[in-house]
């Protein structure tokens, strides 16, 4: 188990500044979803209401329903059986990495809420639809951030100048609570949820949790930056969400103007024929390594995430067994999918395929992957060996 001290300073590895140029939507989109400086104003009037008006203590409604509850009545009829869910539940369903959506607003003093849809794909792939039309693409991979605004045709392209990296994520923000010595709240109902929560201080985050008694997945989390009158919600959540990865992709669409800026753009923003496979190659290799040295039905990552899992399931990992031989895989394939993502939509190349299915890590004869560039003669063709050849199509397996 990480410590506090460990888990505030994951907590401080998402915060980037944009360049001075890019503009304030870019700014806001990359900001840290925590700010864990170490102010001490803690003082009950000092607490900004969250939307749903929760303070350090719980609500008037959920302390008549916990009343209610200890007497085994449901104040909407029937009983909740909340008491048997635990933190550690609620960590377990989402340890793996479930794409998911929610809605993110953020309420800060007298200005308007900052509301807006989040969609994360992956551990360094998130989308962002604001009120306002307007999108923005973070990939922390690259790094690169792609921000649209669709009725006016225009895009910004910033590369930030920042270390590869990954999201903060849902996981890592529960786990917050952990870290805080979470204290159980009890059952009671929520947007149509029968939920228990839970409610933690670490630092100068007021955090509170509200998961399904059922599905143990969040329903709810709230988060209060105590004395900067900040609260950030994360509501509405949808998971395993089959996301189109054409939606993730970092290269403004045809037709609109583009405007680019940050220090990587001069050397990153024609990748394409020639870009060395290695993030690649060494993501299918930590990929069949972790599968007992096969290569997996599909890699596109919701599927390559559920495989995992599955291993994960049949094989009854433990958490040590998972983090030595699974999680280190995410780190690899967060430079593959950067790859991946190259290849798609910045080079557009044609026909890419996968046909590593089964497949034996150090198989030299089996083409797992190719694709063919714009323009070229030949494929580029991966083996399970990891060994590349450029075949015209005449040649490709049938």
């Amino acid at each position: 188990m990480r410590t506090p001290h460990e888990i505030e300073s994951m907590a401080r590895q998402i915060r980037f500044e944009p360049d001075a140029s890019a503009d304030n939507r870019i700014l806001r989109a990359a900001e840290a979803v925590l700010d864990t400086s170490r102010e001490t104003a803690r003082a009950d009037e000092a607490r900004p209401k969250g939307r749903y008006g929760m303070q350090l203590r719980i609500a008037k409604w959920a302390v008549a329903a916990l009343i209610l509850v200890a007497l085994g009545i449901h104040f909407l009829g029937g009983s909740i059986d909340g008491a048997s869910v635990t933190l550690a539940d609620v960590l377990e369903q989402i340890r793996d990495f479930r794409p998911y959506r929610c809605r993110y607003s953020v309420a800060q003093g007298n200005q308007s809420t900052d509301v807006r849809t989040v969609e994360q794909f992956s551990l360094t792939l998130r989308r962002e639809v604001h009120a306002d039309g307007s999108i923005t693409v973070i990939d922390l991979a690259t790094p690169k951030i792609l921000t649209l605004h669709p009725e006016e045709k225009e895009a910004h392209e910033h590369w930030p100048d920042i270390e590869p990296k990954r999201d903060l994520d849902l996981l890592a923000l529960v786990n917050l609570l952990q870290g805080g010595t979470a204290e159980a709240m009890g059952a009671t109902t929520l947007e149509g949820h029968t939920v228990v929560g839970f409610h933690a201080i670490l630092g100068s985050n007021d955090m509170t949790l509200w998961a399904d008694v059922h599905t143990k997945l969040p329903v709810l989390f709230e988060i209060i930056h105590v004395g900067q009158g900040r609260t950030i919600t994360m509501d509405q959540f949808e998971f395993e969400v089959p996301f189109d990865s054409a939606l993730f992709g970092t290269t403004a669409p045809a037709g609109y103007t583009v405007k680019k800026t940050g220090k990587g753009h001069t050397s990153m923003a024609h990748v394409g024929e020639g870009l060395p496979e290695e993030p690649l190659l060494t993501g299918l290799k930590a990929v069949a390594e972790a599968l007992d040295g096969v290569f997996p039905p599909a890699i596109e990552l919701p599927k390559l995430q559920e495989t995992l899992r599955q291993y994960s399931l049949d094989h009854k990992l433990s958490d040590e067994e998972k983090e030595k031989g699974l999680l280190p895989v995410s780190d690899y394939w967060t430079r593959a999918v950067w790859y991946l993502n190259q290849l798609q939509h910045g080079t557009r190349v044609k026909d890419l395929q996968w046909r590593g299915e089964g497949v034996r890590l150090g198989d030299g004869t089996t083409a797992i992957m190719w694709w063919q560039y714009p323009d070229a003669p030949t494929y580029r063709v991966i083996y399970g060996d990891l060994t590349i050849k450029d075949l015209g199509p005449q040649e490709l397996p049938q």
